[in-house]
Parts: C-alpha cells; structure tokens; sequence
C-alpha cells in the first residue's frame, strides 16, 4: 500500500515475504496529522494480516527527524473535546496495531524523536536507533502532557524515567535512551544501523509466529486494565486539556 496523506504519505514494501517495512513522511519533521496517524495504523493493521509475514519494520523517510510527533496545526484546530478525541485516537491507534501485531515489529529511529513519536518508538518490540537520536515528551511545555502515550513509554522504561522524560520537557540523548531500555541499540551512523537490522529481520522472520504472539504478550503483562481501555481514558484526558486557552495559547507559541 503506497499513498500520500495531508501532504505526508505511508508506504508499504515487502523486504521479502516475511519481512514488511513501512515507512511514513511528512514534509513538517515526520511529524503525525490525524489523516496520517489512520493510514499509519492502517498499514500495520494490514501488514500483520499477512499470513507469511513475520516482521514488521516502521521507519520514517528521509534522514532528520524519526518523528516530531503530534502536527501543532492540528493541535491548533481542534476547538473541542470531540475533536481532541479523534485526534489522540489516531495515536492509540498506531499504538494498539503494533502491540496487537502478533509479528515481532523494529523500529528504526535515524534522527530526533519528540512527543508521540517516542510512544511510536515504545510501542516496537525492539528499537534501533544511531547515536544522535535523542528524544523528548515536551507535552506538559505545551499546557497537555503525555497522556496518550504514557501508558506504553511507562511500560518500555518504568515509572522514574518515565517521570523524567515527562516532566524535564527536555531532550535525553541516546545514552540515556539505551540506559533506561527505549532504545534497544545504538549505532554510530545509519549504514550500521542498517546492517543490524537487515540481520535481525532475516533473525526474527524464522520465528514460529505463534511464539512470538505469546512472548509479545508476557512483556504486556501487569497492567490492571486492558491497553485498550486504559488508552482510552488517556485520550479523553489530554483532549480535555488541549481545549483550553492556556493550552492554545503554549501551543500557539510553542508553533512559531
């Protein structure tokens, strides 16, 4: 599956059968509007359905930015909670199609990675990154917080990182990333970058599939309530947030 989307685009290609990479853009740093955020999903959801896929490798074009996370246009045009639940739900969505994937999924994160594309980065099973990726939640700096992906950037890295990547709003380099498990590896340059996973594609795709779904499924194990729900209640408490004037207005400012 291969189109553009509000000026970004989603492509999907097959390595070989067992392997599927995907790949989104946006000329705004990879950064994620609603209509891409479905295609996203979308393209996961479509790739784990088939049946002789065992890998699935997200990654972002180019050679900037992995993701800049949420479009600050759209934050700008959303004038009620309705709307921030539309919105946010895309990101649950991605979130929820890549832990749902029974297929080991890689992310490959060549540049900075900010906001929602540090719970795309979680929501992998296993993340390579090069050593100047660094990543930020810079929520709480905009009046929100990072509620939606919260629930699976706790998950990846536990309760006290997570609290200092949340509430810093400031950048952690890629040391502090494989310090605390948000990155699985790191690599002096991208062509490195790219051998390992070209090895452990080919590595993970002779998996069994049905133990790799039972294993993705230990890793999720311990939260009181299902993914599903828990994301849920997130997003219909950040859309209650990005409301208000004074979140408007950090957003309006933080923009320009």
């Amino acid at each position: 599956m291969n189109g553009a989307v509000n000026n970004g685009s989603v492509e999907t290609s097959f390595v070989t059968p067992e392997i599927v990479r995907i790949t989104f853009g946006h000329p705004s740093s990879n950064s994620l509007p609603r209509a891409l955020l479905g295609e996203l999903a979308k393209s996961i959801a479509s790739a784990s359905n088939q049946p002789q896929c065992r890998v699935i490798v997200l990654e972002s074009a180019g050679t900037g930015a992995f993701c800049a996370g949420a479009s600050f246009d759209e934050l700008l045009s959303i004038e009620n909670v309705a709307d921030g639940e539309k919105f946010f739900s895309g990101f649950a969505d991605v979130i929820l199609a890549l832990n749902d994937a029974p297929q080991v999924t890689i992310a490959r994160v060549q540049g900075k990675c900010a906001g929602g594309g540090v719970g795309l980065a979680c929501a992998t099973d296993y993340t390579l990154a090069v050593d100047s990726a660094a990543v930020r939640l810079s929520e709480l700096a905009i009046g929100i917080g990072p509620f939606t992906i919260g629930p699976i950037v706790k998950r990846r890295i536990g309760p006290a990182a997570f609290s200092e990547l949340a509430l810093s709003s400031e950048w952690r380099d890629s040391a502090w990333c494989h310090r605390h498990g948000l990155f699985t590896e790191i690599f002096p340059d991208v062509a490195s970058l790219g051998g390992r996973l070209h090895d452990l594609s080919v590595k993970f795709s002779t998996y069994p599939q049905r133990a790799t779904q039972q294993v993705k499924r230990m890793v999720g194990d311990g939260f009181s309530e299902s993914l599903e729900t828990l994301l849920a209640k997130r997003v219909r408490a950040v859309s209650e947030l990005v409301v208000t004037p004074e979140a408007q207005a950090l957003i309006r400012a933080a923009k320009k």
